[in-house]
């Protein structure tokens, strides 16, 4: 069996978008790491937004 190890990101800008988007597939735009990368910068989602 191979050992996983599970982490926590400061944010989706910190995993490598070929990464992230190989696990999350093409069907959904909304869950791309372009998408999501622009949503943290923009400030729209976070603490003060509301959206975690």
């Amino acid at each position: 069996m191979t050992p996983l190890t599970a982490r926590i990101a400061d944010g989706v800008a910190a995993i490598p978008a070929d990464q992230w988007d190989a696990c999350a597939g093409p069907a959904n735009p909304f869950v791309g790491h372009a998408f999501l990368t622009a949503l943290e910068r923009s400030g729209s989602v976070g603490g003060r937004s509301g959206w975690q």
